[in-house]
């Protein structure tokens, strides 16, 4: 009796870690509504001797109604990875180097400014299906600005799994991107990239400027866009470029 109640257990266990490693699928029962996103946030202020050092505020999301839903823990797991990287080994290496900059700027009698650290997130997307979600994350120095840096996803909130630009295109990787920078060439140059505020040879650079998770899903188009400093100036942000989803294969 002992041998056959373990193994219906190790059954049990090992069918739940299959759902939670390849994702899961609902079948007929789709989930269509909106979810209710809630954050996980952390805020911590590093001083010495009464002086800030830094400052430091993460912002990351979760679906409050995940419950024990696996398609919808997968989503949640994603970001709780993000959120305690974030606030373990990024905070860790954040607080080293303030700590060094204010000894330097101490030792060398200049003014020490405080550093910066954190994130906050964008939902673009959540109906039908589709959670769209954008982060920003930003580092400060001391110096002029800080720096910024987007990170996107689309999740399938059916399957848990994210929405890649080979499922977008139902073409391979290589030939997805080439897909995406010609339409972006085809914009730059009707537009100029002068008007954009584009570096000169920004569509000289552009097979080596684009990463392939760098889009995001508004309701009306598939957003791409490259990061800072990539082909324009810090004042420019980040490039976006448009795809409507009429002319996207995943959503035909």
């Amino acid at each position: 009796m002992g041998k056959r109640k373990t193994s219906w257990a190790l059954l049990i266990l090992f069918t739940l870690s299959i759902l939670f490693l390849s994702g899961c699928d609902r079948g007929p029962q789709k989930k269509t509504d909106p979810l209710d996103i809630i954050s996980l946030q952390a805020e911590e202020e590093i001083k010495n001797e009464g002086i800030l050092l830094l400052e430091y505020s993460a912002k990351y999301p979760q679906i409050k109604e995940a419950g024990n839903d696996p398609c919808l823990i997968k989503i949640n797991d994603f970001y709780k990875g993000k959120f305690n990287e974030m606030n373990e080994k990024t905070l860790f290496e954040a607080k080293k180097m303030a700590s060094e900059d204010f000894l330097s700027a101490k030792e060398g009698g200049y003014e020490f400014r405080p550093h910066g650290l954190g994130n906050t997130y964008e939902v673009t997307y959540n109906d039908k299906g589709l959670l769209s979600i954008n982060l920003y994350e930003y580092v400060y120095w001391g110096g002029a600005h800080p720096n910024s840096f987007s990170e996107s996803a689309i999740f399938d909130i059916n399957t848990g799994q994210k929405v890649t630009l080979e499922k977008l295109f139902k073409v391979d990787k290589d030939k997805a991107i080439e897909i995406v920078l010609t339409e972006v060439r085809k914009q730059i140059e009707e537009k100029g990239s002068e008007e954009l505020f584009l570096y000169e040879d920004a569509l000289e650079s552009l097979p080596d400027s684009f990463f392939e998770e760098d889009f995001y899903y508004d309701g009306k188009d598939i957003v791409f866009y490259f990061q800072q400093y990539v082909i324009a100036p810090y004042a420019a942000g980040f490039p976006e470029f448009r795809i409507p989803v009429k002319d996207i294969p995943y959503f035909q």
